[in-house]
């Protein structure tokens, strides 16, 4: 498979058959869900949650944390991103979500990216063009640069200084 990386709900046309990893919220998910073989949902508990319906073939993977956590994510963030990278290797194709699916979804997407193109700013770019509108929960920022710096990109390019 090749890596690419789609954002579902930007509604782009895609090949499902090289596709192997989506970012979303919660909205988005049933979209998308019979086509994937492992979910990673980052939603915090909450009565607020959508039920989402969980096809037998899909495996999940729930790692709740708050938006905004910091602490959390430098734990659950890199274990998320080894299951996502070994479901790849093994063929599989891997659905990334939150709440919203521009916070949390995405900086594990950023870092899934970035070790696929060994690349922060590719990565970057790709997140960007695929969904615009992600922004990280501003408490995120030490992790985020933690990202660029360990890809030794410039950090500049992104409004992040050193």
């Amino acid at each position: 498979m090749k890596v690419l990386f789609k954002c579902w709900s930007c509604r782009k046309e895609y090949d499902s058959e090289t596709i192997w990893l989506f970012l979303g919220g919660e909205e988005d998910v049933c979209q998308v869900l019979e086509e994937v073989d492992v979910w990673i949902d980052l939603r915090h508990f909450g009565r607020w949650n959508r039920k989402i319906f969980l096809p037998d073939q899909v495996v999940l993977v729930r790692m709740p944390f708050k938006d905004g956590d910091l602490e959390k994510a430098k734990i659950i963030l890199p274990i998320c991103k080894d299951i996502a990278l070994k479901a790849k290797n093994e063929g599989k194709k891997v659905l990334l979500s939150c709440h919203a699916g521009v916070s949390r979804s995405a900086l594990l997407a950023l870092m899934v990216l970035a070790e696929e193109f060994q690349s922060t700013e590719k990565a970057w770019w790709r997140l960007k063009t695929e969904r615009p509108h992600v922004e990280f929960h501003e408490n995120f920022e030490p992790l985020v640069k933690e990202i660029f710096e360990s890809y030794h990109d410039l950090m500049k390019t992104f409004g992040f200084c050193l």
